[in-house]
């Protein structure tokens, strides 16, 4: 039976030696589905049924808004800290409805 591990993959991404996240994609795409910032936070993408697929990809081609998987990867790439991270998430509008799971390494 093949499913998604056949188009998925698991990416750990380094920079001047060091691990900076991990993340997991789907193959041919330049984004990510969930991900790690060791020590700092972890984010996963569930969705949310709303808009068309059309209305979705028409906001992508306009420019006004950015690919869900692909905010996910420049915020690991880019946000060092949980408050960081939460706050792009949340002010940056997306091309699909999606809810974001983020969970941090302290308590409250």
């Amino acid at each position: 039976m093949r499913g998604i591990a056949h188009i998925s993959f698991q990416a750990n991404v380094h920079r001047d030696g060091q691990l900076l996240y991990m993340g997991n994609g789907l193959v041919g795409s330049t984004g990510l589905v969930t991900g790690m910032r060791p020590g700092k936070y972890a984010v996963t993408i569930d969705t949310r049924n709303t808009g068309t697929v059309f209305e979705n990809i028409g906001d992508i081609v306009t420019g006004f808004d950015i690919p869900v998987m692909y905010l996910l990867r420049k915020v690991f790439e880019s946000e060092d800290t949980f408050d960081k991270a939460v706050h792009r998430l949340s002010r940056t509008r997306t091309a699909s409805p999606v809810y974001f799971v983020v969970s941090g390494v302290e308590r409250n």
